[in-house]
């Protein structure tokens, strides 16, 4: 096999599989391909966030292009069969994702402040209460897990968001002791920990403004927000790896 096939048929695999890497969703980003569009002035989707995945469509179509000159360069130009081709498409995506994934820890573990801070497999989170009147929450069952990143202790409070009841002005719920104190949470460094907090423990306030009227509620948390005691605030949003500073 000359120098040339080889460098075509790898140039080949990286093409492909690069194109496919751009349309992967990944725990710690959304896909690649979506900043790569957004950054040349198309929409990633038809909608914002919503609707059909237009980076489908974009990177869809280079990746069969890539695909044919995988079948010409490798299939044939280094007589593989398909199941190794495969193979090594296997090898390349999982090289991609282990770089991206350690770029990635690697931002957020030297961020400022709460932004080491991840909200991690938000949708098993759960969020449920019963309240009989506008003004008090009777019963609540809060569960979520919180990962730290970053090599130093965090101290935080926590406030829980759902969009449904933000929408029926029951959004913003913060957690506080029986004594009526703001609580105040730690994680040590690299520490993965759920929460479980219930109103055997805590009470669950709500901000000023806001009231309760949906009785009751079961579902999952859309937002976390975290407070430190320096007035740093963060919101984890759930499906996103990086958290946004407020103040």
């Amino acid at each position: 096999m000359s120098s040339k096939i080889r460098v075509k048929g790898i140039l080949s695999l990286i093409f492909m599989t690069l194109s496919f890497f751009m349309m992967m969703d990944t725990k710690y980003n959304k896909a690649l391909g979506d900043y790569v569009v957004e950054s040349i002035g198309l929409k990633s989707w038809s909608a914002i966030d919503t609707g059909f995945h237009l980076t489908i469509i974009y990177f869809g179509i280079l990746f069969l292009i890539g695909i044919f000159f995988v079948n010409v360069n490798v299939v044939v130009g280094w007589n593989k069969r398909k199941r190794v081709v495969l193979l090594y498409s296997v090898v390349l995506l999982s090289i991609y994702y282990f770089c991206i994934s350690s770029i990635f820890i690697l931002i957020k573990s030297n961020s400022n402040d709460l932004l080491t801070i991840g909200f991690e497999n938000a949708n098993d989170s759960y969020f449920e209460y019963t309240s009989k009147d506008q003004n008090k929450i009777d019963y609540f069952k809060i569960k979520f897990k919180l990962k730290n990143y970053s090599s130093k202790e965090k101290s935080f409070s926590i406030q829980i968001v759902n969009t449904y009841l933000e929408e029926n002005n029951s959004g913003f719920l913060t957690i506080y002791t029986k004594d009526g104190d703001l609580a105040m949470f730690d994680l040590l460094p690299n520490e993965v920990k759920e929460f479980v907090l219930t109103s055997n423990t805590y009470n669950l306030k709500k901000e000023i403004n806001t009231y309760v009227n949906v009785n009751s509620f079961i579902g999952s948390i859309d937002r976390i927000i975290l407070s430190d005691q320096y007035g740093n605030e963060v919101y984890l949003d759930n499906g996103k790896f990086f958290g946004i500073t407020v103040k």
